[in-house]
């Protein structure tokens, strides 16, 4: 039988699904193929999100019986419409997600709750289940008492337990509580782009990983490239060597470790914008910026504005603007320049103290002479929660709470060229992928980044040994053969 039908039909169901293997196309497929009323989809990243929808939509952009959102986006709009049921006590601008998925295994317990998730929706998928951290588990466990549950998802692949999150353990949270469906084989995402050999260098990884052996970068296949530097400049040359060998068209990421988020700004910066930062959502960054933008003082709040500034371009620094920042700091107009596009806007910020001439000069540092905006999703972000605030007349904080709101639920959109951490792009595909560090990666995030790309893969390292193993036998992952 075909195994979306088997999803579709599943009352309670697991399969597992090796990167690239066409699990986001098996939902799609499902939904649209077999679904007939509202189903739910839920995972666990805003790109992710966006993913899913495209893909239903290449299959059918007519069909509406689905919602998607990230799994806490869903909780978090149940809970805060029923604060008194579920204990949500606050709507902040700084969500604290443990206590949301808290008050979230309270709500879904209830009975008059369950009979509304029935009422509302026919059945749920859950992509990258092995994300789940045990309270958003414990959800879906409800959730399935009333709707039929699908999960899918890889161990392998189960990178986000940092912090003081405690992911699922796959045997014994999947396994015991959903029926296994099938586990995906086929590696499409390498077979649908004509590069078969990538396709199967990227299973031997997988075999190695499993194995727990370490990983020879010798014999490689012809799509896949080793980079033996650790010098920032050789890995900015190295970036706009790709860009020069690809198609305009295609899509580009270069991805770094999970906790190194300032050595990709650095390497973005160095690159002159030719590729985008993915923010997460939950931006330190931007919680800070908009705290200081809400302060009465102009001239703060014009400092904080050149912090944007210093922040999201390359050639723009606070060397480039001492005499601003000195005239500011002291209180005083800086000095026309008239080189210098911002100085106009700048003044009439002053001078005006508002939100129009505040939009007036955070545009144009656009026009900033040999400049480059590098920082892309930030700076747009801020730019949606300035206008937003604007245009409804509310206060910041609430402005970017509606614009935080609007991205959980509708999800965003990645840039072609995207420079990010393997939390941030898990999930997503590309035609070309550069792998920055790839020998201080742990085998669960080095498979998420070596599984991104479709076409080629270029691998930066100082040694030709991934993943040492010592005193293992080393598994040699090459396109030809397995020892």
């Amino acid at each position: 039988m075909n195994i979306a039908k088997l999803l579709h039909e599943a009352n309670k169901g697991f399969i597992v699904a090796p990167a690239g293997c066409g699990k986001t196309h098996l939902i799609a497929e499902a939904v649209i193929n077999y679904g007939n009323a509202r189903e739910l989809i839920l995972t666990h990243t805003h790109a992710g999100v966006d993913s899913i929808r495209r893909k239903i939509r290449a299959l059918n952009p007519a069909r509406q019986n689905y919602q998607i959102e990230t799994i806490d986006g869903f909780i978090l709009r149940y809970v805060s419409h029923f604060p008194h049921t579920s204990g949500w006590s606050s709507f902040l601008d700084d969500v604290d997600w443990a206590s949301v998925r808290d008050c979230g295994i309270c709500l879904f317990k209830k009975d008059f709750i369950k009979r509304i998730i029935a009422a509302t929706y026919s059945g749920l998928y859950v992509d990258e289940y092995q994300d789940c951290v045990l309270e958003q588990h414990a959800i879906i466990l409800e959730l399935s008492a009333v709707l039929p549950a699908r999960v899918l998802g890889d161990h392998l692949q189960g990178i986000f337990n940092f912090g003081e999150n405690k992911i699922i353990d796959w045997e014994k949270d999947v396994k015991r509580n959903f029926r296994e469906i099938g586990e995906l084989n086929t590696p499409w995402r390498w077979n649908n782009a004509g590069n078969p050999d990538l396709g199967n260098w990227v299973s031997l990884l997988r075999q190695a990983i499993l194995n727990n052996s370490g990983i020879r970068l010798t014999d490689l296949p012809n799509s896949v490239r080793w980079i033996n530097t650790n010098s920032q400049t050789d890995v900015v040359k190295e970036c706009f060597s790709v860009l020069s060998r690809i198609n305009t068209t295609e899509g580009v990421v270069i991805i770094g470790l999970s906790n190194q988020p300032q050595r990709t700004h650095h390497i973005a910066r160095k690159l002159r914008g030719q590729f985008g930062v993915i923010e997460p959502l939950e931006s330190k960054d931007l919680k800070k910026i908009i705290g200081k933008l809400t302060d009465s003082c102009a001239y703060k709040r014009a400092i904080a504005l050149l912090d944007i500034a210093v922040l999201c371009f390359s050639g723009i620094s606070k060397t480039i603007l001492t005499q601003e920042y000195s005239a500011l700091e002291k209180r005083q107009l800086p000095n026309r320049r008239k080189q210098l596009t911002i100085s106009d806007p700048l003044k009439a910020f002053i001078c005006n103290n508002n939100l129009e001439s505040m939009i007036s000069f955070f545009d144009s540092f656009k026009q900033f002479p040999n400049s480059h905006l590098y920082r892309k999703e930030l700076y747009f972000e801020i730019s949606k929660i300035l206008r937003e605030s604007s245009s409804a007349g509310i206060l910041l904080k609430d402005a970017l709470i509606k614009v935080r709101e609007n991205t959980r639920r509708w999800g965003r959109r990645i840039p072609k060229r995207a420079i990010a951490r393997t939390v941030l792009i898990k999930g997503l595909e590309f035609d070309h992928a550069i792998v920055l560090d790839a020998d201080s990666f742990d085998s669960k995030n080095l498979y998420v980044a070596l599984t991104r790309a479709c076409k080629t893969i270029t691998i930066i390292s100082k040694s030709d040994t991934l993943l040492r193993v010592i005193q293992t036998p080393h598994l040699i992952v090459n396109g030809n053969d397995r020892q």
